[in-house]
């Protein structure tokens, strides 16, 4: 029994080998079976097996291992997806321009920021060039430059400004940073770049530019009109400058005439003389830019050709003569709230006058108005001025005819005056012969009558002298209560004569350095007046007093005073406020250029009814 079932175990296992080692090796393992000893084919088998078992445990660990494999790929695969969502993420908010390229230009890589700017998506841009999606076919040609010399090179390029025109046709302006991206194989097959969008930058930058070129041109503008010397000038500068200022073709200045029928342009720059010629003065009528303005005092901004012919039909043949007139701007010039004229700007392009457009108009029509203001009141005080020149001219021409004549004729009276006087004195005398009582007096009354001819003809010829600048004076250390003594020896007997109480009083004793002649001679005229005027029974009085380093000689009397508006005019020569006196009026006005030919001053005080008080100044002397 036991032998029997050993080999049919046997046969059995080797069908078992059979099925898990294959047909083949159990076909030969059960050959071996067959034809071998029980012994060997058991030996056999046990061997068969554990090689079966080896190699199903390196089977079993070979799949692990797979398994494993498997598992860390896929693990693998997530993380990289997961990457690059997170870097799709980043360079998609990234507001930059991200792209890369190949050889042939073809986008390997772009963000959103780069599909936008070409109205795509990022699967639309991906595999294809700029060409395809850029119209501008200098702005692709420069794309490509670069991008080769980056490749070729191997160098990163810094691109400070470039353009590129997105899918709207408007124009944006990049700053581009462009990197080469290195294969395995060592060289540049890519390339790699980032682009800020630098077109507001641009746009403050050309507009900063702009606003210097205004600034400087404002300045030219002010220095222009601060120099600017008439209407016309100043009408030029702005015209000229205005239209650089505020980017105009042409500028005109026009004001309105005096009768106010029609307008004169002082100034028209940017046309033909023919034009300007054509439009130097034209009527004050309704329906005209000029016009409309000084109406209503309020300015026109036209933006195009059309709203100008419909604002002003009558000069749509104008216009049309004129087809690179696009846009006009007219402002009234207004000086303290009247309308003088008005200051116009064509342009020509279309143009929407924003607020700073406006502003900046309505600083140039004011500094205008005020300059052409400011030029016609120059010319009118210019012509005023020469008005005047002229005249004194004629004054200073009739004076020294008169001085000459004054002069002349007093040397022509004083010669047979001294004759007189000498003549009367010989008959006075007896020479020629007994004289009576009453002859005497006669004699008496002539001799004292030629005595005041000759003291007249003496102040008009002092006078004379003064007015042409010819007094000499000889000025020495002067004691003025010496001369207020030798004064007050000459007036006194006119003074008794009268009846008229007449007092001196001199303070401390004081000195001057002036001319002796000319001081006695104005305090003489000065008593002289006051003796002449006060009434008898009245009082004259000189004193003298120090007033800081001035010395006061004053001659107070009690007459009938002077009005206070007469008391300036007293001092001008031939002025007289009392007719009835004996005088021509030059006492004063010689007595006053005397004291200040010495430094010195004499002014006037008075009531009237009450007397009046003049001063005589002179500096005091420090030895």
């Amino acid at each position: 029994m036991r032998q029997i079932v050993a080999p049919a175990a046997l046969v059995a296992a080797g069908g078992v080998a059979a099925f898990a080692l294959g047909s083949t090796l159990g076909h030969i393992l059960a050959a071996i079976l067959l034809t071998t000893g029980a012994a060997l084919a058991a030996y056999t088998a046990v061997t068969l097996t554990r090689a079966l078992e080896r190699r199903t445990a390196e089977q079993d660990a070979t799949n692990a291992q797979m398994r494993e494999s498997a598992a860390t790929a896929e693990q693998a695969r997530v993380a990289l997806n997961s990457e690059r969502r997170f870097l799709r993420q980043v360079i998609d908010i990234d507001p930059n321009f991200v792209f890369a390229k190949d050889r042939q230009g073809r986008f390997t890589l772009v963000n959103q920021a780069v599909a936008d700017v070409y109205g795509t998506s990022i699967d639309q841009l991906l595999g294809k060039s700029d060409a395809e999606f850029n119209s501008n076919e200098a702005e692709v040609e420069f794309f490509r430059r670069i991008d080769r010399q980056v490749i070729e090179s191997g160098r990163p390029l810094l691109i400070p400004e470039e353009r590129i025109t997105d899918a709207s046709g408007s124009v944006r302006w990049l700053q581009t940073v462009k990197c080469p991206i290195i294969g395995d194989n060592g060289r540049a097959e890519q390339v790699l770049g980032v682009s800020t969008d630098i077109t507001e930058r641009k746009r403050i930058e050309v507009q900063l530019r702009a606003e210097g070129v205004r600034v400087r041109a404002m300045q030219r503008v002010t220095a222009g009109l601060a120099a600017a010397a008439s209407p016309a000038e100043v009408a030029h500068i702005v015209a000229s400058e205005g239209a650089s200022v505020v980017g105009a073709q042409s500028g005109a200045v026009g004001v309105m005439t005096a009768d106010r029928v029609s307008f004169e342009l002082l100034a028209m720059t940017g046309v033909s003389e023919a034009t300007f010629r054509q439009w130097r003065v034209f009527p004050n009528m309704p329906g005209l830019p000029y016009p409309d303005v000084v109406a209503t005092g309020d300015p026109i901004f036209i933006t195009n050709r059309a709203d100008y012919v419909a604002r002003f039909p009558a000069l749509a043949e104008t216009l049309a003569a004129h087809p690179a007139m696009a846009a006009f701007a007219v402002l009234p010039l207004t000086i303290e709230g009247h309308v003088m004229g008005g200051l116009s700007f064509d342009f020509n392009a279309p143009r929407e006058f924003d607020e700073n457009d406006r502003a900046l108009l309505t600083t140039l029509a004011r500094q205008c108005a005020q300059a052409i203001e400011r030029a016609r009141l120059y010319d009118v005080a210019k012509r005023e001025h020469a008005e005047a020149e002229a005249a004194r001219r004629r004054a200073d021409e009739a004076n020294q005819a008169k001085s000459a004549f004054l002069a002349t004729m007093s040397h022509e009276l004083r010669t047979p005056l001294n004759a007189i006087g000498g003549y009367v004195e010989l008959l006075a005398l007896g020479l020629r012969g007994p004289v009576t009582e009453g002859q005497r007096e006669d004699l008496e009354r002539i001799r004292r009558a030629g005595d005041y001819l000759i003291g007249l003809i003496t102040d008009v010829l002092e006078f004379v002298r003064l007015e042409g600048a010819t007094v000499s004076y000889a000025p020495t250390d002067l004691s003025v209560a010496g001369a207020m003594t030798n004064a007050a020896a000459l007036i006194e007997p006119q003074a008794r004569g009268k009846r008229i109480e007449f007092s001196t009083a001199c303070g401390a004793d004081c000195q001057v350095h002036a001319d002796p002649d000319k001081v006695q001679q104005v305090i003489v005229n000065l008593l002289s007046n006051a003796v002449k005027f006060t009434p008898a029974g009245g009082r004259v009085s000189l004193t003298s007093s120090i007033r800081g380093s001035l010395i006061d000689i004053i001659v107070h009397d009690t007459g009938p005073g002077i009005p206070g508006d007469k008391l300036e005019k007293i001092f001008e020569p031939f002025v007289q406020i009392d007719r009835d006196r004996a005088g021509v009026g030059l006492g004063l006005a010689i007595s006053r250029d005397l004291a200040r030919g010495m430094g010195g001053e004499l002014t006037a005080a008075s009531t009237p009814g009450s007397g009046s008080t003049f001063t005589f100044s002179l500096p005091l002397h420090f030895a």
